[in-house]
């Protein structure tokens, strides 16, 4: 249902956007007709029925309806996005106006086509479909009381570079940039005689180039990337996601990004210590193509009057449009749905704030994938100081287990357990909606450092009650633990096996080479435990400790 709800945000966003840019079309029209009517009123022989005044009420309400769905849809969106306690009702209220005017729509289609039988139109027909399948779709999973979305951006930490006020101004910027430069490109082209597309064409055009840009803005990245020696480790467009899974490329399609209409280019560098200045050029990559192109397209579309590409003339308006729109606008330091923009993230790279130390985590985090390096050769330090900041949310539990890890890698286990304390906090108070994959490392380091099994237990049901995917190798060392306390110790060596054979078909890195020696230290467990030994598991045992030998002892 939490996928469901956040195409549903998708929609409404995209909805206010439409009926936006529908706004500026009809509202002229609205001065328009209040003029022509209150002129045929004043002329009138005779003073209009009741009837008549509510049809001419009736005509302009059509012509405000779109500013009214602007209104509605656009407040669904951002409540949800914001995680406002109010999110549930103007999300029920987007839901309810958008299903209110698909009726209204088929029945002024239905009554139409039962005088001028013409058939229906196909883009009438998908307007329709698509405003009555997301009312209804929107009624039923904002229904329930508790179906606000958790996934709320983490709060916004101090030295960023950004600002709520600074988001907003962009998304302004976009969306009145867009509009100008469309109704700029259209009047030319209309002076110039060039044709323009209508109906379902248009926003197929509209689709394709968004998701061109898009393509070429996270190539460039991923080239430049890999010309300073990162590894590619993802290519995501829209739902569409290409990522490295056990070593090798898996294609995803993920439908609640369908309309999100945005991409990224997971780089992973082999060295923590890469150069600024080659990760200023991998980030600012990206803005620049967009800009260049976008011109280079602008020309095309400019020179288009008796050339040999006329006819498509508009598809590189509006791919300059997109695009240069798109360049300016990654370069203003935004946090929109709680990711940095390029011109933030290069912002970041020049000054030492707590999301510089973040980024700093992540990079010495991600090497450990494709280098020899470890959870002990994480930047200790770092983890110290972003952890000061980051007290909340996704960030401060990642930043809880990367800690837990380094100290049990270097032995530590009384600072790897405090750390694994103050993550299962972090959990409970604002970071529940963290992904179940990230159970595994409550399981697993909460047995090696000697919790009890109730604690394993625990939260190795908290992770059935979630929607798993990744059964990966953390996820069967998990399971083999878990069989493990529950005493069936023939299904833990299965497990173990499963998961041991999974492992070795990993890559060489010191990532996996962590968790081999997960494996190695279950393995001696197992080995030591006999298949008939029944093991305490009841909710008063001691902490197991006592019988699971930590790996500092060894």
């Amino acid at each position: 249902m939490l996928t469901l709800r956040k195409l549903l945000r998708a929609c409404f966003a995209n909805a206010a956007l439409i009926y936006l840019v529908a706004s500026f079309s009809v509202l002229p029209a609205l001065i328009r007709m209040r003029a022509d009517n209150h002129r045929f009123l004043e002329e009138a022989p005779r003073s209009p029925t009741f009837l008549e005044n509510l049809l001419l009420l009736l005509a302009q309400f059509i012509f405000v309806l779109p500013v009214i769905l602007t209104a509605c849809n656009g407040i669904a969106w951002w409540a949800l996005r914001a995680g406002k306690r109010s999110a549930r009702v103007w999300a029920l209220i987007a839901s309810a106006s958008l299903l209110l005017t698909g009726v209204g729509l088929w029945s002024i289609d239905f009554y139409v086509n039962s005088r001028f039988p013409t058939g229906h139109p196909p883009l009438f027909a998908w307007i329709i479909g698509g405003h009555v399948l997301v009312g209804i779709a929107g009624i039923i999973a904002f229904t329930s009381r508790d179906s606000a979305l958790t996934d709320s951006p983490s709060p916004r930490v101090a030295g960023d570079g950004t600002h709520k006020y600074l988001d907003t101004i962009g998304v302004i910027v976009q969306v009145a940039a867009t509009l100008w430069l469309v109704e700029v490109y259209t009047r030319w082209g209309m002076q110039q005689g060039l044709p323009l597309t209508h109906g379902l064409a248009s926003w197929i055009q509209w689709l394709l180039i968004i998701g061109l840009v898009t393509v070429l803005h996270e190539a460039a990245h991923a080239l430049v990337g890999i010309g300073v020696g990162m590894k590619l480790r993802a290519f995501i467009v829209g739902p569409f996601q290409f990522q490295i899974r056990r070593g090798r490329w898996k294609f995803e399609f993920h439908p609640a990004q369908l309309l999100a209409f945005s991409g990224a280019a997971g780089l992973t560098p082999v060295d923590p210590d890469i150069s600024r200045w080659h990760e200023v050029a991998m980030i600012a990559a990206g803005p620049f193509v967009n800009l260049l192109t976008g011109a280079v397209a602008a020309a095309f579309a400019y020179s288009a009057p008796d050339s040999p590409w006329w006819f498509l003339w508009e598809s590189f308006a509006l791919f300059a449009t997109v695009s240069l729109v798109a360049g300016v606008v990654n370069l203003i330091p935004l946090r929109p749905d709680g990711l940095y923009s390029d011109g933030a993230r290069v912002l970041q790279l020049f000054r030492q704030s707590p999301t510089a130390d973040y980024h700093r985590v992540v990079k010495t985090v991600s090497c450990t994938l494709v280098s020899q390096r470890r959870p002990r050769d994480y930047d200790i330090q770092a983890i110290r100081r972003a952890s000061v900041h980051f007290t909340a949310g996704r960030e401060a539990l990642l930043l809880r287990l990367f800690a837990s890890s380094y100290y049990y890698d270097r032995h530590l286990i009384d600072e790897a357990c405090k750390s694994l304390c103050d993550a299962e906090r972090i959990f409970h108070e604002s970071a529940s909606d963290a992904p179940p994959e990230l159970h595994t490392s409550f399981v697993i380091k909460g047995f090696f450092v000697g919790t009890d099994p109730a604690y394993v237990r625990y939260w190795w049901n908290s992770m059935q009650s979630k929607k798993l995917t990744n059964l990966d190798q953390d996820y069967l060392l998990a399971k083999c633990i878990f069989h493990w306390i529950e005493g069936d110790i023939p299904a833990a060596r299965d497990t173990w096996n499963v998961g041991h054979a999974y492992l070795e078909k990993l890559p060489d890195a010191g990532t996996y080479n962590y968790d081999r020696d997960f494996y190695a230290h279950m393995k001696q467990i197992l080995d030591a435990t006999p298949e008939s030994q029944a093991i305490e598991t009841s909710e008063s045992a001691g902490p197991i400790a006592e019988v699971v030998p930590v790996l500092a002892s060894e």
